[in-house]
């Protein structure tokens, strides 16, 4: 199960790379999200799914404490995303996707931090 753990850090990772070096790449990922139907279902199933996952996997790594609250943050936000809905997450979104791209790239290498953090706490015990 930590596997999964450090897969997931390696995407939060890449995510952040992406956002540094293409942030136009990472906005129009954003506005595809935007129109298709079931973005809200799915962003709130799959965070639940894996907040649950980091929840149980904790135990065997090595970053139990940090694996954990990010599994409490995941599972949070999976049940914030439809309690909020559609109405209020649409122009979020569009507020963050209009955001300069110095903006995203002067945010990009925390992604980049935590993903390698999440990696080397998922590491097993």
């Amino acid at each position: 199960m930590h596997l999964l753990v450090q897969a997931v850090g390696v995407l939060i990772a890449a995510a952040g790379l992406v956002a540094l070096l293409a942030p136009d790449a990472l906005k129009r990922t954003f506005r595809g999200v935007m129109s298709s139907g079931p973005w809200l279902a799915v962003a709130s199933v799959g965070r639940i799914v894996l907040g649950v996952a980091f929840w149980l996997a904790a135990p065997s790594t090595r970053g139990v404490v940090l694996v954990r609250v990010l599994g409490a943050v995941m599972i949070a936000a999976g049940v914030a995303i439809p309690l909020a809905g559609r109405r209020r997450l649409t122009p979020f979104v569009a507020w963050w996707v209009e955001r300069p791209d110095r903006w995203i790239r002067t945010i990009a290498p925390l992604a980049v931090v935590l993903g390698l953090l999440v990696v080397l706490a998922g590491r097993p015990a």
